[in-house]
């Protein structure tokens, strides 16, 4: 059985070590594609709940992502921005792979296959796929 489910949130990010514009910190409406394959429903008849799959992407929504290094991180929190600290930078493919690795988490080894496409803009996305 196959789930999909598409979700839009907004937060602001920014990319330490790069040279280009995204260096400075800014937003966009992310637009998120999750499929998720299993063999076998769970006791209540579902793939997973879809409320468990929006509340894994709320976590990111209406914040601000950072690399957990980033200085930004501490005065943003200090002003009561809430901030997400993830391992890599927050590009698209992090935060792809930030969604995939938590829905693997509740799923455990009930999943057959995982996508979770990342949309960006309107004109690019990522994707990560598990296994």
């Amino acid at each position: 059985m196959k789930l999909r489910y598409e979700y839009e949130i907004a937060a602001g990010h920014r990319i330490l070590d790069y040279s280009g514009k995204c260096r400075f910190l800014h937003g966009h409406n992310y637009f998120f594609v999750v499929e998720i394959e299993v063999e076998e429903l769970d006791e209540v008849g579902f793939v997973i709940d879809f409320n468990e799959v929006k509340s894994i992407l709320l976590e990111l929504d209406h914040k601000t992502l950072l690399r957990k290094d980033d200085p930004l991180a501490d005065l943003l929190e200090a002003n009561g921005q809430p901030v997400v600290r993830m391992e890599g930078n927050p590009s698209a493919e992090n935060i792809a792979l930030w969604v995939g690795q938590r829905l693997r988490e509740r799923l455990g080894n009930r999943i057959r296959s995982l996508r979770v496409v990342v949309w960006e803009n309107r004109r690019g996305s990522v994707e990560y796929r598990y296994p």
